[in-house]
């Protein structure tokens, strides 16, 4: 139901809220900083 798919992704975006800084934290120590890439790298994000 529509309903069901609304709580599903309204959970997702919780999660992704949250592990997002750890994520990045891991990210940013291997040296590959989103924000130092080319746009094209980043084309990922925008689904």
């Amino acid at each position: 139901s529509a309903e069901m798919k609304l709580i599903t992704e309204v959970d997702l975006n919780d999660m992704f809220d949250k592990a997002l800084p750890l994520i990045r934290k891991t990210i940013v120590k291997g040296g590959l900083d989103p924000l130092s890439m080319p746009d094209q790298m980043l084309s990922v994000t925008n689904i």
